[in-house]
Protein backbone atom coordinates (compact mmCIF):
# COMPACT_ATOMS: atom_id res chain seq x y z
CA UNK A 1 0.00 0.00 0.00
CA UNK A 2 2.54 2.44 0.77
CA UNK A 3 4.22 1.65 -2.41
CA UNK A 4 1.48 2.32 -4.57
CA UNK A 5 0.65 6.11 -1.76
CA UNK A 6 4.49 6.88 -2.95
CA UNK A 7 4.01 6.46 -6.73
CA UNK A 8 1.27 8.07 -6.97
CA UNK A 9 2.80 11.28 -5.08
CA UNK A 10 5.38 10.87 -7.35
CA UNK A 11 2.89 10.56 -10.33
CA UNK A 12 1.47 13.79 -9.09
CA UNK A 13 4.69 15.46 -8.76
CA UNK A 14 5.88 15.11 -12.23
CA UNK A 15 2.43 16.31 -13.34
CA UNK A 16 3.00 19.49 -10.99
CA UNK A 17 6.57 20.46 -12.25
CA UNK A 18 5.38 20.15 -15.71
CA UNK A 19 2.02 22.10 -15.11
CA UNK A 20 4.22 24.79 -13.41
CA UNK A 21 6.66 24.56 -16.86
CA UNK A 22 3.53 25.73 -18.43
CA UNK A 23 2.24 28.12 -16.67
CA UNK A 24 5.58 29.91 -16.86
CA UNK A 25 5.83 29.50 -20.67
CA UNK A 26 2.32 31.27 -21.23
CA UNK A 27 1.16 28.09 -22.54
CA UNK A 28 -1.65 27.46 -20.26
CA UNK A 29 -5.19 28.97 -20.63
CA UNK A 30 -5.97 30.86 -17.18
CA UNK A 31 -9.54 30.69 -15.93
CA UNK A 32 -10.68 33.68 -13.44
CA UNK A 33 -13.49 34.95 -11.98
CA UNK A 34 -14.39 38.57 -12.16
CA UNK A 35 -17.05 41.01 -11.03
CA UNK A 36 -19.88 42.21 -13.24
CA UNK A 37 -19.46 45.47 -14.74
CA UNK A 38 -20.15 47.99 -17.76
CA UNK A 39 -17.68 46.39 -19.56
CA UNK A 40 -18.80 43.03 -19.65
CA UNK A 41 -22.21 42.54 -18.75
CA UNK A 42 -23.64 42.27 -22.03
CA UNK A 43 -20.58 40.02 -23.21
CA UNK A 44 -22.42 37.09 -20.52
CA UNK A 45 -26.12 38.42 -21.64
CA UNK A 46 -24.87 37.10 -25.01
CA UNK A 47 -23.39 34.07 -23.99
CA UNK A 48 -25.67 31.12 -25.30
CA UNK A 49 -25.96 27.31 -24.30
CA UNK A 50 -27.01 24.69 -26.43
CA UNK A 51 -30.74 24.49 -27.14
CA UNK A 52 -30.95 20.64 -25.29
CA UNK A 53 -29.18 23.26 -22.02
CA UNK A 54 -31.72 25.79 -22.12
CA UNK A 55 -33.98 24.54 -19.44
CA UNK A 56 -31.48 23.82 -16.90
CA UNK A 57 -30.44 26.99 -16.39
CA UNK A 58 -32.18 30.99 -15.99
CA UNK A 59 -30.70 33.43 -19.24
CA UNK A 60 -27.92 35.52 -17.84
CA UNK A 61 -29.92 38.68 -19.10
CA UNK A 62 -32.32 37.60 -15.95
CA UNK A 63 -29.75 36.56 -13.55
CA UNK A 64 -27.85 39.85 -14.16
CA UNK A 65 -31.29 42.09 -14.03
CA UNK A 66 -31.86 39.72 -10.19
CA UNK A 67 -28.36 40.67 -8.81
CA UNK A 68 -29.95 44.06 -9.52
CA UNK A 69 -32.06 43.74 -6.80
CA UNK A 70 -30.94 41.38 -4.63
CA UNK A 71 -28.24 43.02 -2.77
CA UNK A 72 -26.74 39.79 -1.54
CA UNK A 73 -26.17 38.07 -5.13
CA UNK A 74 -22.66 37.72 -5.73
CA UNK A 75 -22.63 37.72 -9.70
CA UNK A 76 -19.23 36.75 -11.34
CA UNK A 77 -17.75 36.67 -14.66
CA UNK A 78 -16.07 33.95 -15.87
CA UNK A 79 -13.07 34.53 -18.04
CA UNK A 80 -10.48 32.62 -19.81
CA UNK A 81 -8.01 34.55 -19.88
CA UNK A 82 -9.69 38.01 -20.49
CA UNK A 83 -12.30 36.68 -22.73
CA UNK A 84 -15.94 36.18 -21.26
CA UNK A 85 -16.68 32.09 -21.53
CA UNK A 86 -19.49 32.36 -18.44
CA UNK A 87 -21.48 33.32 -15.58
CA UNK A 88 -22.17 32.02 -12.75
CA UNK A 89 -23.97 33.63 -9.07
CA UNK A 90 -23.95 32.84 -5.47
CA UNK A 91 -25.19 33.98 -2.21
CA UNK A 92 -25.22 33.85 1.32
CA UNK A 93 -27.91 31.95 2.92
CA UNK A 94 -30.44 34.75 4.39
CA UNK A 95 -34.04 32.40 5.32
CA UNK A 96 -33.20 31.88 7.86
CA UNK A 97 -29.82 33.73 8.03
CA UNK A 98 -26.89 31.03 8.45
CA UNK A 99 -23.68 32.88 7.38
CA UNK A 100 -21.82 29.50 6.90
CA UNK A 101 -24.12 28.61 4.26
CA UNK A 102 -23.59 30.21 0.57
CA UNK A 103 -26.34 28.90 -2.55
CA UNK A 104 -24.53 28.65 -5.98
CA UNK A 105 -27.60 28.75 -7.98
CA UNK A 106 -26.69 29.92 -11.43
CA UNK A 107 -23.79 28.66 -13.36
CA UNK A 108 -22.88 28.18 -17.09
CA UNK A 109 -20.08 27.87 -19.65
CA UNK A 110 -21.31 29.01 -22.73
CA UNK A 111 -21.34 26.43 -25.81
CA UNK A 112 -17.97 26.78 -27.52
CA UNK A 113 -16.41 26.74 -24.58
CA UNK A 114 -18.25 23.65 -22.67
CA UNK A 115 -15.91 19.71 -22.34
CA UNK A 116 -12.52 21.70 -21.99
CA UNK A 117 -12.05 21.77 -18.16
CA UNK A 118 -12.91 25.30 -17.84
CA UNK A 119 -16.21 25.00 -15.99
CA UNK A 120 -14.55 22.44 -13.63
CA UNK A 121 -11.89 25.19 -12.36
CA UNK A 122 -13.97 28.06 -12.71
CA UNK A 123 -16.69 25.89 -10.41
CA UNK A 124 -12.92 24.94 -7.60
CA UNK A 125 -11.95 28.83 -7.70
CA UNK A 126 -15.49 30.16 -6.80
CA UNK A 127 -15.57 27.55 -3.94
CA UNK A 128 -12.24 29.01 -3.18
CA UNK A 129 -13.86 32.38 -3.30
CA UNK A 130 -16.79 31.55 -1.00
CA UNK A 131 -14.34 30.07 1.65
CA UNK A 132 -12.96 33.13 1.84
CA UNK A 133 -16.75 35.08 2.86
CA UNK A 134 -16.72 32.64 5.88
CA UNK A 135 -18.55 29.59 4.23
CA UNK A 136 -18.33 26.26 5.70
CA UNK A 137 -20.76 24.39 3.49
CA UNK A 138 -22.25 25.55 -0.01
CA UNK A 139 -25.18 24.09 -2.03
CA UNK A 140 -26.48 24.09 -4.90
CA UNK A 141 -28.77 21.92 -7.32
CA UNK A 142 -29.42 20.43 -10.99
CA UNK A 143 -32.04 19.21 -12.95
CA UNK A 144 -31.85 15.43 -12.72
CA UNK A 145 -31.75 15.05 -16.84
CA UNK A 146 -28.42 17.31 -16.57
CA UNK A 147 -25.62 14.23 -16.25
CA UNK A 148 -22.85 16.74 -16.62
CA UNK A 149 -23.53 19.08 -13.85
CA UNK A 150 -24.32 16.24 -11.49
CA UNK A 151 -20.98 14.48 -12.44
CA UNK A 152 -18.83 17.63 -12.54
CA UNK A 153 -20.34 18.64 -9.18
CA UNK A 154 -19.75 15.11 -7.60
CA UNK A 155 -16.38 15.20 -8.54
CA UNK A 156 -15.26 18.39 -6.96
CA UNK A 157 -17.19 17.05 -3.07
CA UNK A 158 -20.86 17.89 -3.86
CA UNK A 159 -23.32 15.62 -1.95
CA UNK A 160 -26.88 15.06 -2.76
CA UNK A 161 -28.71 15.77 0.29
CA UNK A 162 -31.65 13.54 -0.19
CA UNK A 163 -33.92 17.31 -0.88
CA UNK A 164 -35.15 18.74 -3.85
CA UNK A 165 -35.85 22.45 -4.30
CA UNK A 166 -39.46 23.80 -5.38
CA UNK A 167 -38.32 23.51 -9.18
CA UNK A 168 -38.00 19.38 -8.37
CA UNK A 169 -33.85 20.09 -8.79
CA UNK A 170 -31.39 18.17 -6.85
CA UNK A 171 -29.95 19.44 -4.03
CA UNK A 172 -26.26 18.92 -3.44
CA UNK A 173 -24.00 20.32 -0.22
CA UNK A 174 -20.44 20.82 -0.28
CA UNK A 175 -18.66 20.59 3.32
CA UNK A 176 -15.17 22.84 2.42
CA UNK A 177 -13.49 21.83 5.31
CA UNK A 178 -13.61 18.33 3.95
CA UNK A 179 -12.51 19.66 0.53
CA UNK A 180 -9.81 21.48 1.81
CA UNK A 181 -8.96 18.35 4.08
CA UNK A 182 -8.73 16.39 0.61
CA UNK A 183 -7.03 18.51 -1.59
CA UNK A 184 -4.21 19.40 1.23
CA UNK A 185 -2.97 16.42 0.87
CA UNK A 186 -1.67 17.48 -3.23
CA UNK A 187 -0.89 20.67 -1.69
CA UNK A 188 1.60 18.79 0.69
CA UNK A 189 2.97 16.72 -2.41
CA UNK A 190 3.84 19.21 -4.41
CA UNK A 191 5.97 21.49 -1.94
CA UNK A 192 7.69 18.21 -0.77
CA UNK A 193 8.81 18.11 -4.53
CA UNK A 194 9.58 22.15 -4.56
Amino acid sequence: MKKASSEAFFVLGIFLLKLRKCISKGFLNLINLKSLDRKNWLLCAKLSLDESQKDYVAPNVYSIAESKVEEHYCPRVICLNNDVIGFLMYCVEIDPPDETLFWLFRFMIDKNNQAKGYGTAALQIAIDEIFTKGAKRIRTMYKSSNHYAGKLYKKLGFIETGEYDECGDIILELNISLQKNANSKFQLAYEVIE
